[in-house]
Order: C-alpha cells, then sequence, then structure tokens
C-alpha cells in the first residue's frame, strides 16, 4: 500500500471530524504491517525459535487463534502459524521471540512480516489476543478503501483470524488479495463455533491473483484408497498430491462419506498419501475421489455470523477459490448481497466448486450442525455450484440468483450428520446441459447433464420446499444423429456389506429407474452410455440398463418404465440391455460409469419388477431439476409451488416426490406429483390427476377411515352434495363468493339427502346425474347397452345381469308383502296314484328346505293330467302335499315322475 496517501487519507478523516478517528474503530494502517531481517537460518519441518527486536504492535503469540507470518527469502515464501507459548513477543515490547515450524528451508538474511499487510494485527489489537475467548471482542476494524487505482493493496499471504465476539470488520471499498493455501478469512476459531457469537464482516472483495492449475494442491487431484486405524485417516491419491502438513483440505465422493469434509494435514509419508485425523478404525477401501486444499475466501466457525455484501473481485481476477464461503458449525450464518461477479470457482475432473459449502469434518469431536441462510444474493456460478450443504442443520435460500450451474445449484443432505433439509424461495434459476461440459471438463462427472434441487440422504424429519414463481433448473445429456428417438435408465441394486443377496433378494436396496440419457439413433450405431457412480460404503453394488423410446406425455402416453411394460423387443420396446453389471465393470475405480449399447440390438424382457426404489444411502450427483433421495423410513415429499420437471425419486418407496400448488402433467421415474391444481387453463387435453399415496392395505391402515376424509363440523347433517362431478354450470360456481352456488338438477355428484338436523351416525349417501346413474363391472364406461350392467333413468331401473336377494332379505313390490325367497323345488320319481270318480285324494312328497309358512305359487306335473286338478301345501318342513281331485265319472290316474312347483315366502 502507499504510505503517503494512506496517511493523507487519515489527515483529511481527522480533519474533517476534527478530532483523531472516532473511540472504538480502529483503522488498519501501514504502521502495522511490520517486516524484519532474520541473520539466523531456517530448516525446513523444523520447529524453529526466532528473536523480533522489536515486537511488532499486533503480534499475537498467547490467543492460540491461528497469528500466521509471512517468511521468505531465496526466491521461496510462506504463510505459517505462530505457536501460542508463555514467554513470547509481546506487542510493542523492546523484543521477543516467536516460534513456528516452516515447511521450506532459508539461508541466513530471510524476512519476516506480516502475512495480511497489517489486517490481522489491526484485529489483534482492537480485538484483544488474550488466551481465554472471552476476553476478545467487541471491536470494529475498517479497512480503509482501494480507492480507484489502487492506492491501498492488501495482500494477504495467510488466514486473517476474526477472533472477537460482538464485532465487525468493515472493508466497504477494500480489494484483498488472497495468495494462501486456505481461508482468506477464517471467523471463529476451530474449537467451538460458541466461542466468538455475533461477527459481521461485511464489504470486502476477495481475488485470488494466481492461476493454480498446474499445482495439484489447489487444483485437486483423485483419491484410490482410504483408510482409517485408531483415528488417524491415511488418504492415498492416484498422482503427487502436493499437500503440506498443517494444511486444510476438502476431501469429496469417496466411497464411504465419512471422509467427506474438511480435514487438516497431519503428516505427508509420501508425494502420493497424507494423514488426517478421523474417528476410530474403517478399513482400507479402494475407492475413487476427490481432495484439494480448502481455499475458500471465507471459513466460518462462529455463531451467527453475517457476511455481508461480500463478493468476488470484479477485475482483475486470475486464479479461482476451490469454495468460497465453507461452513462448520455456525447454527445462525446469514449471506446477504453477495455477488461474485459471474466469477466461476475451480472445477475439473478432479474437483467442483461451490459457493456456499458445508462438508462437515471427521476430525472434529463436535457435529457439525450449521443453519444457513442465503438472501438477497447473485451468483452467477458459470460451471460452479451455488450451494453445497452435506450436513444440513437448515438451508434458507431466499431472493438469490442461481444460474449457469453446473454439475447442480442446490445440493442439500445430512450425508455428514443432522436433521434439517433446505427451504428454497424465489431463486432465479438459469441452467443448461452445457453449462456441465464433456468437453473441457468443469466437474468429476463432465457431460452427465446438470441437476436443479439434489434433496440427498437425510435423516427423518428433513423437509425440502421450493416456493415462488420459478423453479430449479435440469435437464438430461442428448446425443445421436439419427431418428430413432431412445431413453436410457439406471437401475441400481445395493447389496449392504456381508449379506447373501442372492440367496435372500430382499437384502438388496433398488432405486427406481433413473434417466440418465436421451439418443437419436440411427438403429445401428453404438451408444456411449454414461451415468455417476453410485456407491454406499463397502456395499455390492450392481448395475441394471434399460432402454425404451422416448417418453411422450398423452394423448398418446409412453410411459417411464414400470412394471409390466418392460418386456423386451425390437426398437424402442421397453426392456433391458443389460443387468447385473458390476460396479468394477462399469466404473473401472473413477466416477464416471459406463456401457457401450447397439441400436441395433433388442432389448430383453426385465428380469425384476419395475417398482419405485428403497435405496437410502449414498449419492454423489444425480441430473434432474429435482432429484430426491428420500428421507429416513418415510419419505417426505418435496413441497412446491409449481411442479418441478424433469424430476427424478431415487427411493421413494411409492411415496409422492412433490406436493405441488399447480401442476403441468408432467410425470417422473420413480415418484409421483400430488396435484392440487393445474397449472394451465382447461384447453388442455388432459389435465393433471390428483394422486393420493394410501400405503399398503396389509398393514395397519387396514380397515381404517378413508384416505380423503371430508370431515363435518358439529353433530348432525343437512341434504347437500359434497363432491361435484360434473358441474352444470362452471360459470356461475366460478362468479360466485365461495364458489359454492346452488345446486343444480343438471349436476353429476355425490353427496348426502339426510333430513335436515340428521345426526352423523345416520348418513346416508346419495347419488345425482341428471339422466343416467350407470353400474360397469370389467369395463372401462362407455356408454354402450353391451357393456354396462345396471342403470337407473327417470324411467325404469335396468339390469343387465341376475338379481340375488340374499338369504335373510327381503323383497317388497309396492305396498305388498316382504318377499325373502323364490324357490322351484322338484319331487323326483312320485308313483301312479289311484283317485276315485268324484273324489279328491291327497299325495305326500320331500320337498327339503320347503317350509310349513311357504305359499306355493304354481305347480308343473311330468305330464298332462286329465281330469284331475292340482293343488299342493306344504305339509311339514320338508314336506309337500298334492291335492288331486277327480270330478269325472270314472277313475283317473295320477301321472308319474317330477313334480315341480314355486315356493314364495
Amino acid at each position: 500500500m502507499s504510505v503517503r496517501y494512506l496517511a493523507l487519507a487519515l489527515v483529511l478523516l481527522s480533519v474533517e471530524r476534527d478530532a483523531s478517528p472516532p473511540a472504538g474503530i480502529t483503522y488498519a494502517t501501514t504502521a502495522l504491517n511490520w517486516k524484519q531481517t532474520i541473520s539466523s537460518s531456517l530448516t525446513g519441518g523444523t520447529r524453529a525459535t526466532v528473536t523480533l527486536a522489536p515486537c511488532p504492535v499486533g503480534i499475537d503469540t498467547t490467543s492460540g487463534a491461528g497469528y500466521q507470518i509471512l517468511v521468505s527469502g531465496g526466491g521461496k515464501s510462506e504463510a505459517v502459524s505462530v505457536v501460542a507459548a508463555t514467554g513470547g513477543c509481546t506487542s510493542g515490547a523492546p523484543s521477543g521471540v516467536i516460534k513456528f515450524t516452516p515447511f521450506f528451508s532459508y539461508a541466513a538474511g530471510y524476512s519476516i512480516g506480516s502475512a495480511s499487510a497489517g489486517i490481522q494485527e489491526t484485529i489483534n489489537t482492537a480485538c484483544g489476543t488474550n488466551a481465554s475467548y472471552t476476553q476478545n471482542g467487541q471491536c470494529n476494524v475498517t479497512i480503509p478503501a482501494n480507492n480507484y487505482g489502487g492506492v491501498n493493496t492488501y495482500d494477504n499471504y495467510g488466514t486473517i483470524f476474526l477472533h472477537g465476539y460482538q464485532s465487525t470488520l468493515s472493508g466497504d471499498g477494500t480489494q484483498i488479495h488472497c495468495w494462501g493455501r486456505g481461508a482468506c478469512i477464517q471467523v471463529g476459531d476451530l474449537a467451538n463455533a460458541n466461542h466468538y457469537p455475533s461477527i459481521t464482516v461485511q464489504g470486502i472483495s476477495f481475488r485470488t491473483d494466481r492461476n493454480y492449475s498446474s499445482d495439484p494442491s489447489y487444483a485437486g487431484v483423485g483419491i484410490s484408497n482410504t483408510v482409517t486405524v485408531s483415528g488417524v485417516q491415511t488418504i492415498t491419491t492416484a498422482s503427487a498430491h502436493g499437500f503440506r502438513p498443517g494444511d486444510m483440505v476438502t476431501i469429496l465422493f469417496t466411497d464411504d462419506s465419512h471422509y467427506w469434509g474438511d480435514c487438516v494435514v497431519g503428516t505427508v509419508p509420501s508425494s502420493t498419501s497424507f494423514t488426517c485425523p478421523g474417528s476410530g478404525n474403517i478399513s482400507s477401501q479402494s475407492t475413487p475421489g476427490v481432495v484439494a486444499l480448502a481455499y475458500v475466501a471465507v471459513l466460518d466457525n462462529a455463531n451467527s455470523t453475517h457476511l455481508v455484501d461480500l463478493s468476488y473481485d470484479l477485475g482483475g481476477e486470475v486464479g479461482h477459490f476451490n469454495n468460497f464461503f465453507d461452513f462448520w458449525d455456525d447454527e445462525n450464518a446469514t449471506v446477504e448481497h453477495f455477488n461474485n461477479n459471474a466469477i466461476n470457482l475451480n472445477g475439473s475432473l478432479t474437483w467442483t466448486g461451490s459457493f456456499i459449502f458445508s462438508g462437515g469434518g471427521a476430525h472434529l469431536t463436535q457435529q457439525l450442525a450449521p443453519v444457513i441462510t442465503v438472501r438477497d444474493s447473485n451468483i452467477t456460478a458459470n460451471y460452479s455450484n451455488c450451494v453445497t450443504d452435506y450436513n444440513s442443520n437448515g438451508l434458507y435460500f431466499d431472493n438469490t440468483l442461481c444460474q449457469a450451474t453446473g454439475p447442480w445449484e442446490v445440493y442439500s443432505a445430512n450425508t455428514r450428520g443432522n436433521y434439517q433439509g433446505a427451504e428454497i424461495t424465489n431463486i432465479y434459476s438459469e441452467a443448461g446441459v452445457k453449462d456441465n461440459p464433456i468437453s473441457f471438463p468443469r466437474s468429476p462427472f463432465p457431460g452427465l447433464g446438470i441437476a436443479g434441487l439434489i434433496a440427498g440422504e437425510s435423516q427423518l424429519s428433513a423437509r425440502f420446499s421450493i416456493h415462488g414463481g420459478t423453479g430449479m433448473a435440469g435437464g438430461f445429456p442428448t446425443g445421436g444423429s439419427g431418428s430413432i428417438p431412445y431413453a436410457y435408465y439406471i437401475l441400481m441394486h445395493d447389496c449392504p456389506a456381508g449379506s447373501d443377496c442372492v440367496a435372500h433378494p430382499n437384502f438388496a436396496l433398488v432405486t427406481s429407474p433413473m434417466p440418465i440419457l436421451g439418443w437419436a439413433s440411427t438403429g445401428s450405431d453404438s451408444i456411449p452410455v454414461k451415468w455417476p457412480r453410485i456407491a454406499n460404503n463397502k456395499d455390492v453394488i450392481t448395475y441394471d440398463v434399460i432402454r425404451m423410446a422416448s417418453p411422450s406425455g398423452p394423448p398418446n402416453a409412453n410411459p417411464f418404465p414400470s412394471s409390466g411394460n418392460c418386456k423386451g423387443g425390437s426398437g424402442g420396446a421397453c426392456g433391458s440391455v443389460i443387468t447385473g453389471l458390476t460396479q468394477a465393470a462399469a466404473c473401472s475405480g473413477t466416477l464416471v460409469c459406463s456401457y457401450i449399447d447397439t441400436g441395433s440390438s433388442k432389448t430383453a424382457p426385465y428380469p425384476f419388477p419395475v417398482n419405485t426404489g428403497g435405496y437410502r444411502g449414498n449419492l454423489n450427483f444425480w441430473p434432474g431439476a429435482l432429484v430426491v433421495v428420500g428421507t429416513g423410513s418415510i419419505s417426505y415429499p418435496v413441497d412446491v409451488d409449481n411442479e418441478q420437471s424433469p424430476a427424478v425419486g431415487i427411493g421413494l418407496d411409492y411415496s409422492p416426490i412433490q406436493t405441488a400448488k399447480r401442476c403441468s402433467g408432467a410425470t417422473s421415474p420413480g415418484g409421483y406429483s400430488t396435484c392440487l391444481s393445474t397449472a394451465a387453463a382447461n384447453g388442455i387435453p388432459n389435465q393433471a390427476a390428483t394422486l393420493l399415496a394410501d400405503g399398503f392395505p396389509n398393514q395397519s391402515m387396514a380397515l381404517s377411515k378413508g384416505r380423503l376424509n371430508i370431515l363435518s363440523i358439529g353433530t348432525s347433517l343437512y341434504p347437500h352434495h359434497i363432491i361435484t362431478l360434473l358441474d352444470s354450470q362452471p360459470t356461475l360456481t366460478a362468479a360466485t363468493t365461495g364458489y359454492r352456488p346452488p345446486a343444480s338438477a343438471n349436476d353429476t355428484w355425490i353427496g348426502t339427502d339426510v333430513a335436515p338436523g340428521t345426526g352423523l351416525g345416520s348418513g346416508q349417501l346419495a347419488l345425482g346425474a341428471p339422466v343416467a346413474i350407470t353400474s360397469y363391472i370389467a369395463q372401462v364406461g362407455d356408454g354402450t347397452h353391451i357393456n354396462w350392467l345396471e342403470r337407473l333413468t327417470a324411467k325404469e331401473k335396468t339390469f343387465a345381469v341376475s338379481v340375488e336377494i340374499e338369504k335373510g332379505n327381503s323383497l317388497t313390490v309396492g305396498d305388498g308383502s316382504p318377499l325373502s325367497q323364490m324357490k322351484i323345488y322338484s319331487v323326483k320319481n312320485e308313483r301312479t296314484t289311484h283317485v276315485p270318480s268324484q273324489s279328491c285324494l291327497d299325495v305326500s312328497g320331500e320337498a327339503k328346505g320347503l317350509q310349513k309358512g311357504d305359499q306355493i305359487a304354481s305347480i308343473t306335473p311330468p305330464s298332462r293330467l286329465g281330469n284331475l286338478s292340482l293343488n299342493a301345501y306344504p305339509a311339514d318342513k320338508d314336506k309337500i302335499i298334492f291335492h288331486f281331485c277327480n270330478p269325472s265319472n270314472s277313475e283317473a290316474l295320477t301321472p308319474s315322475g317330477a313334480y315341480t312347483f314355486l315356493a314364495v315366502r
């Protein structure tokens, strides 16, 4: 910085206020940007004790907060942390000693100075350097503006530690150049977020002046193996990593998510291995993943931190942060009016950066539980992610632009602990598949599409919502130059480690069919199907690849893969391309899996049920505007104002993926939308249906009250329509306050027709229609006489099927007597009997089931009676009397054989 211009600025400030700067406000000045030449030498990796004379104002050898100095000489430089020790340098003392461990060796004549252009020293002077955190705070530090032309330049070679409770660091118009290997500013300490509450950082612009793309420690490297022994993690990388002891690094995408998040490098056994503090023991595992320095603008491990009006530097940017904000355990963190000025973060095959990041840390004794609010900000990510939160205790993203992202806009999960989800309100979302390109890759999942909200692995109480007029962006990759539209889906089987899923298939956790590629096939081409690797600790993972014609909506519906419609065949017939593809064969130890299909091949019948999956495990990435893994043992739908599409449900287990106020009717594999209304007018040929999950009927809900239950308030009923199926006066209904005009005789409805004041336990079901009420069995209902079985009109009740009155019931016609049974009996093998002239004769017979009180309606003899007359009556139970009379002058014979008669009861 220019001493002359800064001094002039402070003089003018003093004159203007007619006094020195106000009490309580401390300004960063060049006087605190100290530098001394040291006559002794330093040996890399060895603890050094160096005498300073004098001790600079603002030096900190007591608090242990992490005070850093810049060591330089012989073409080398580094920021190193000073060890807190008794008897060290006291601010302003004539002399004293400091202790630190350099990475490089330095010959005599090297220099030591402020690593932060005096900013850290100013904070130390204003806020305190007491070993007790309760004694440091209530300070207000202002960094003078750079001014146009760079009057003041602030080069920060390490980390500025803001350790003062209820304090403010203001830097309006200030540009800090971040040259370090970790956080440019750290809010709070790393021991406990409650040590330093209510800190505000405002107005600072952050710049990365150096392109670190050739330095693997910044650019990121791939991981090949992980192991934890007695609380020490050892990470093996696929190439030289360049890390140093004391570096903070961020690990992502290993098969075991216990390694995800930040850790501080302890030792570096080799150029391709390093250790971090961990927890417990985790057996060795060959696994892909990525790791890079936690090179961020702001690391927050305080409480109720306000990060206001911060930005990525508008001009002069050369390098890229790996993440911008890194949150640990701040349970009320707020980011307001942030603007990245369309500058992207580091992104490549070995890294993907996020502007809002919270990844956890395996080395911490406390569980990180950040509650993060981002509001009124502008993130034009340009290939980076807006938010990645693996230990969400509440993520609130409000009134903020999030565009040009890849591979995702917001990823919220409890993979690293905690119990909340995400609430997204009024997001301005705009992104395309091009933002995750396969050429010049910007993420470890190049060319695999983009996602809007990924609601990842979460605990039972996690809830997600998307409110406002817009939604999330998402899309799948496409390709091909032909005219045959193919769609590809991946179905993953996860067999828990140590389980026998061959003998016990139900042990496996299965995903829904997940869309991954749309391809225009020539019918003979080779089709590269690629998807993100899914891994869950040491579980055995296999994949099935399903192909079908591209799904289309009504009126020519072509549904997603489901049970019964993937029977295989040629062309676009839904079926499997391959099943049981192993993780090793598909992914070859990388984060991207693949399979080559042939456009001319036939699909095979898919051998498993295609159901909505029950997988609840980890997920690195999957494309789609809304991607939901599932929450705990119960999946709660995402609450949205507008239906999100395309949506992918991975482990919803027959639950809806979203509950929407307005729907367009778009479906999704693995889940469905519960729609409260449609997004457009009745001009759409097929309006979206409202689906309600009803669970498994053999569980505790068996014989329970209905899923749709319209409650009556009070103790009595009145006749009214409850559901109007067809409104004969729709314009009248829409024009009536409350939308309930008087019922019309021309409506089609379901309701109750009880007398006014009838009790709730005496309700009566009523159905009404202007023309007819018709019943069908095993028919769709088309009004055709040959298909319906019963119809009621104003003229008659018509049955096209036999009518049976069950035993114990009766039929009353008009004001007649109740009839409970009409039955035809047969009395067989009756012999011929002689009936004398001008006399009558009774003949008994056996009729099983006949009652004495039955009425005989008609009798049919086995043959002609001649001169005889015949009637009958029950003699007793199971007995019939046939009464023959012969009025002639000669004897007559009764016919032999079977007599039938109709008995009415």
